[in-house]
């Protein structure tokens, strides 16, 4: 695969944007961040498979909870 030169198109469009777009980060936001004092937690991506599973477990419990009411 040729490789593309480093003064390619991407970097052409960059010099006519705005400064503040073109050192804009183009890295794509995290689902979840929570910063709190000392404590950083950051999610990239949906946890699919354990939403699933926490919903599968609480609809459980709360069947079991109210089943004998």
């Amino acid at each position: 695969m040729p490789q593309r030169p480093a003064n390619g198109p991407e970097e052409k469009e960059k010099h006519l944007m705005p400064r503040t777009l073109a050192t804009a980060d183009d890295s794509p936001r995290p689902f979840l961040e929570i910063r709190i004092q000392g404590l950083h937690l950051t999610v990239e991506h949906v946890p699919y498979r354990l939403l699933t599973l926490v919903t599968t477990l609480g609809g459980a419990v709360a069947g079991v909870v109210w089943y004998p009411r």
